[in-house]
């Protein structure tokens, strides 16, 4: 089970550099990345202080029936004892048709260790904010199109949207951010390695 420690590495990181955007004088649009990498980086803080190693960006070969089809890159891949336990999608908040595409980049990873090198690899799907109704039948289905296990974990519980006609971001608004979501992902992770 999850000690609290990997919750309280990605609120210090998540805050830090939240502050960083938040003093940061560029229009909204100019911080765009930077605030899917707040996210990113904050997850990453998280794994590691639960002892997990954590690559980002990394291109991983996809197969099928044994023939190299092509390289898949995921956002964030979690080793333990150098295997991959899992891949992760991380964004500021998943469209419909982006956690589609998520999805099946994230599947094709799965199936292909499986299927090639007999490794049981998960992954997720880890937004701050929705962009959808998560109860809407449309994202399960999307979640198991492929007949793997991908998993949603959303940081925020207030749905994305316009105030008077201001968007609100992580950056301009002050949300309630459920840290302890990322014990989910750890605990299924501690779950894989039978810790």
């Amino acid at each position: 089970m999850s000690d609290k420690k990997s919750a309280k590495a990605f609120e210090e990181e998540f805050t830090l550099r939240r502050n960083f955007l938040v003093e940061d004088t560029r229009k909204p649009e100019s911080k765009r990345n930077g605030t899917g990498n707040l996210w990113k980086h904050a997850l990453k803080k998280a794994l590691e202080a639960a002892g997990f190693v954590v690559v980002l960006e990394k291109s991983h070969e996809t197969y099928k029936n044994g023939k190299k089809i092509k390289s898949v890159k995921s956002d964030i891949s979690v080793y333990y004892d150098g295997k991959l336990i899992a891949v992760i999608e991380s964004k500021d908040y998943f469209t419909i048709d982006y956690l589609r595409r998520a999805v099946d980049e994230l599947s094709r990873i799965t199936k292909s260790y499986r299927s090639e090198k007999s490794i049981e690899v998960i992954g997720f799907c880890f937004q701050g904010r929705s962009a959808f109704d998560e109860s809407d039948d449309l994202v399960e289905d999307e979640l198991h199109y492929h007949d793997e296990e991908i998993s949603l974990i959303t940081m925020i519980d207030r749905k994305r949207k316009s105030v008077k006609g201001k968007l609100e971001t992580t950056i301009n608004t002050v949300f309630d951010v459920k840290y302890d979501e990322v014990d989910k992902i750890v605990n299924k992770l501690n779950a894989i390695i039978q810790r």
